[in-house]
C-alpha cells in the first residue's frame, strides 16, 4: 500500500520516502549504505523548518537501483513522521 502526499510516497510496505522536490537524497538507515565515506558537515533543513548536520554521504541500494551522493541522517526518519501527523 502506498500513499501520496503532494510529491511525498509513503510506503507502509518499506522504509523509502521519496520526495520528488528534495534537494538531497537522505537515509535514516546505515545499514542500506553499500558504501559511504565522512564529508565536510553540511546543514540540511527538514520538512519541520529543524536544520540538522550531515557528516556522511554515500550509496544506497534501492532494491535494484543504487542511489549515489546520499546524505545519512539518522533522526530525518522520525521528524518526517512527527511533520507528517
Amino acid at each position: 500500500m502506498t500513499t501520496q502526499t503532494d510529491n511525498n510516497f509513503i510506503s507502509s510496505s518499506s522504509s523509502w520516502i521519496i520526495n520528488s522536490d528534495a534537494t538531497d537524497h537522505i537515509c535514516s538507515f546505515v545499514t542500506y549504505f553499500t558504501s559511504y565515506h565522512q564529508i565536510n558537515p553540511i546543514y540540511v533543513k527538514l520538512p519541520n523548518g529543524n536544520q540538522v548536520i550531515a557528516n556522511y554521504s554515500g550509496s544506497v541500494l534501492n532494491e535494484n537501483h543504487v542511489i549515489n551522493n546520499v546524505l545519512y541522517i539518522p533522526s530525518f526518519i522520525l521528524i518526517f513522521f512527527q511533520w507528517q501527523n
